[in-house]
């Protein structure tokens, strides 16, 4: 039995029944199969959720992150109450930079020294797209 599968499975339901956010498998459209994972997490402030996502390297560029994003970005500014949704994207990640900007997310900014991944201190770029932009 994999318990880090299993693990991991937990903690993405607890967000949701913690009100924390929601997590999704992203699927293949046309062998239903798991190729990434896509969030919506609240941030402190109200009304404010960040977006992360993932694919596997094998199915990307298909336009499977872009339509993932479409979708949660549409349904989190409308059905999931949020006035504003933020990605925070590392500098050398351009396609995730490419998707955000075709779904219409706009580029707000770096933050120098921002998030920690393991020794490794990096900055980010944030992006956003709130409720006014989805009805223009």
């Amino acid at each position: 039995m994999n318990y880090a599968g299993l693990a991991y499975i937990a903690r993405q339901h607890a967000r949701l029944t913690s009100g924390q956010g929601v997590s999704l498998v992203i699927a293949s459209q046309h062998t239903d199969e798991a190729v990434g994972h896509i969030n919506l997490m609240r941030r402190p402030q109200p009304g404010v959720a960040g977006i992360g996502y993932w694919i596997v390297p094998s199915a990307r560029r298909r336009g499977i992150a872009s339509r993932a994003i479409s979708l949660t970005t549409a349904w989190g500014l409308s059905a999931g109450d949020f006035a504003r949704i933020e990605a925070w994207v590392e500098p050398d990640n351009h396609a995730s930079q490419r998707v955000l900007e075709r779904n219409g997310y706009l580029r707000e900014g770096r933050l120098r020294s921002f998030l920690t991944f393991g020794d490794r201190r990096a900055d980010v770029l944030v992006y956003s797209r709130i409720s006014a932009d989805a009805k223009s």
